[in-house]
């Protein structure tokens, strides 16, 4: 992962958690997973840095700083447990729009029942692709009828 892409998803972790801590730490912890040990290095220097004058502002709920708390021990564990995941890499014979349809229609059948948001954070992780293209897919389910079968 490039300097820029650690920076982004610095902010995104920073935004998520200032929204709602306790979504921000789900979403932290989905993305630590799949970091490289040097990334994690990175990203961990810049959070416990931040996280720490935070946190001597007393600013903010007792609630929210345990999440933050939270996010510093994932960090020391994990970087200490680290096991490497990868993603899955799409070939061209399959589209974004494919994939989200068959998320999409795996909540509708009754599946998963995750929220849609959660689905195309998931999905953006396991395929690498952008989040919110996914979530524009599955919030706007019409957009499916242009969407090649994949099986059959």
């Amino acid at each position: 992962m490039e300097i820029k892409q650690l920076n982004k998803l610095y902010e995104q972790i920073l935004s998520k958690m200032s929204n709602d801590s306790e979504k921000g730490l789900r979403y932290f912890k989905q993305r630590w997973t799949v970091l490289g040990l040097e990334e994690r290095e990175i990203l961990k220097f810049f959070l416990a840095r931040y996280i720490t004058s935070l946190l001597l502002e007393n600013t903010i709920s007792v609630e929210i700083q345990m999440h933050w708390v939270a996010i510093l021990n994932a960090m020391n564990r994990e970087t200490e447990e680290y096991e490497p995941r990868g993603k899955l890499i799409k070939t061209k014979k399959i589209s974004s729009l494919q994939i989200a349809k068959l998320f999409y229609d795996l909540k509708n059948s009754g599946y998963i029942s995750n929220t849609l948001e959660e689905i195309s954070d998931l999905v953006s992780d396991i395929f690498d692709l952008n989040e919110s293209t996914i979530f524009t897919y599955l919030n706007e389910p019409n957009r499916f009828s242009k969407a090649k079968p994949l099986f059959g």
